[in-house]
């Protein structure tokens, strides 16, 4: 879950919910059983260097880049899949289905 203040592109998104709507959304789903479970993203210093250090070979100062993209929240989603396969969706993804 995103806990540092956004920004870039993402500080005056109107679509930008709050924490306590995400943290609803997951719930539904993991209730649902869409979904196993969520994951806070570690933002300590040792864990934020480990990651960088393990995707690019050196600690990154920012934890996104200038237009708000979590550069390590992506890489850290990496580190936590206890299965097989990982579906990740963007921020500019978006899932749909036909009725039936």
């Amino acid at each position: 879950m995103h806990r540092t203040p956004l920004s870039g592109e993402q500080v005056n998104h109107p679509r930008v919910g709050t924490m306590e709507q995400l943290r609803d959304c997951c719930d539904r789903l993991v209730q649902a059983g869409v979904i196993d479970r969520v994951v806070d993203i570690d933002y300590s210093e040792n864990s934020h260097h480990r990651v960088d250090r393990q995707h690019f070979g050196s600690p990154l100062r920012p934890t996104h880049n200038y237009k708000g993209y979590p550069i390590l929240g992506t890489n850290f989603s990496l580190e936590k899949p206890k299965s097989d396969y990982l579906f990740h969706f963007d921020s500019d993804m978006f899932l749909h289905s036909q009725p039936a």
